[in-house]
């Protein structure tokens, strides 16, 4: 009892882990203003739009999901998409704290982005080739990539039916 006392007066010392990530990484505070901008112009023509994140880690994908759920429900719906995993935890809790997806719940959700469900894929480099991800008006690079067919690819994913953005 003594310790699940104290483990819940620290998470309450500690406060929201998103907000901690937006205050440390201007990168989060930076991703949200040029996701918000897009979304209003977007709205404001009467178009629908979907954009595509990508980050290397998934902890990354997962702290970008949590905050920008937690800051912009309205108008930001976004969801995780990573790769498999051969941890055991995944089974347990399927893409949370970084365990990875089945080839199931990969299809469902890219099934749920196609049809609307979420606005926002926020993946890491499984997203970059392989899969039919339909229109797409914006990417965002969330990290550096040393890779130039990496950066092609990500780079590919929009502009298909009209034109797109990409941003690093």
């Amino acid at each position: 009892e003594e310790f699940r006392a104290l483990k819940d007066e620290m998470q309450v010392a500690a406060g929201d882990p998103t907000e901690c990530l937006s205050q440390n990484n201007p990168k989060y505070e930076k991703l949200t203003e040029v996701l918000l901008e897009h979304f209003e112009r977007k709205k404001a023509i009467g178009e629908s739009t979907r954009v595509i994140v990508f980050s290397q880690l998934r902890e990354s994908v997962m702290g970008i999901v949590s905050m920008l759920s937690l800051k912009n429900s309205s108008l930001i719906k976004p969801t995780p998409f990573i790769g498999q995993s051969k941890k055991k935890e995944s089974e347990r809790n399927p893409g949370q704290d970084g365990a990875g997806m089945n080839q199931a719940q990969q299809q469902r959700i890219l099934q749920q982005f196609n049809d609307g469900h979420f606005n926002v894929l926020v993946c890491t480099c499984v997203g970059e080739e392989g899969l039919d991800i339909g229109d797409v008006d914006l990417i965002v690079n969330f990290d550096i990539l040393k890779s130039a067919i990496r950066r092609i690819q990500r780079v590919g994913r929009t502009g298909r039916k009209r034109n797109g953005r990409v941003i690093f």
